[in-house]
């Protein structure tokens, strides 16, 4: 295959088969008078277009829905599932889980909001049902919001933790809304961030633990001023029902 960019065109030659110079194929990108391959909508918006980045060394996140450690998060679901920040090693002796969490985490959960008034402030509420056991000092939890300046810690879970109601809430200009990353309107985004450090944990044994943290039941509201509004429905995590936050990879290369 031979590429050329001349002048914002982007031009593909395809040769197909045994008869291939009978049937070269032609496609040119970015032209005049085409939004193909600029990958925008006409307003300006991002549009991929069908196309998909995949980076071999970005590894899954250790964010994943199961049943681990988490019958007290919602005790009148039988075989309770939440999010779990961990993975299984070998237990560390005879009264430790093989379940944990290891060293050189950064793992994320996000979740995008749209406001339905992109000129106005919103009021935004989060609830959940929280376990949480990690080294004190060093491995710590985060509920974060962003804003045009960046993370802002809303929450912050550091050592151990059981049935924790997390209730936290917090105000947002319109220019600190971000853009949805699918569709682009403007919007609101959270994110539970767990970095550890190199030593000390499950994968080491130095800190034996039930995994960095459980959550659910996870509520957000939104309130631009004719009272809160459920955005989405509860997070539950259980088989069927939907699944509205992401657990979203440290980018690698």
């Amino acid at each position: 295959m031979n590429h050329r960019m001349l002048a914002g065109w982007c031009l593909f030659i395809s040769l197909v088969g045994p008869t291939a110079r009978a049937q070269d194929t032609l496609n040119v990108y970015g032209g005049p008078g085409t939004l193909e391959g600029r990958f925008e909508t006409a307003a300006g918006l991002p549009d991929r277009q069908g196309w998909q980045g995949v980076d071999l060394t970005e590894p899954e996140s250790r964010w994943h829905i199961d049943s681990f450690n988490c019958a007290n998060l919602d005790p009148t679901t039988p075989g309770n599932h939440a999010w779990w920040c961990g993975e299984v090693f070998a237990a560390c002796g005879p009264e430790d889980p093989p379940e944990g969490y290891g060293n050189g985490y950064w793992e994320r959960l996000d979740w995008y909001g749209v406001v339905a008034d992109s000129t106005s402030e919103v009021a935004v509420t989060l609830n959940a049902m929280l376990n949480y056991d990690n080294e004190p000092g060093y491995d710590i939890l985060f509920l974060q919001y962003e804003t045009a300046a960046g993370f802002q810690d809303l929450g912050v879970f550091n050592g151990q933790g059981d049935s924790v109601v997390v209730v936290e809430s917090f105000g947002l200009s319109p220019a600190d809304f971000v853009r949805h990353p699918d569709s682009g309107w403007p919007s609101v985004h959270l994110r539970w961030e767990f970095p550890s450090d190199s030593g000390w944990s499950d994968e080491d044994c130095y800190y034996p633990s039930a995994g960095a943290a459980q959550i659910d039941l996870i509520e957000v509201f939104f309130d631009q001023g004719t009272g809160p509004v459920q955005i989405g429905e509860t997070e539950t995590c259980e088989p069927g029902d939907p699944v509205q936050w992401e657990a979203t990879p440290w980018p690698y290369v």
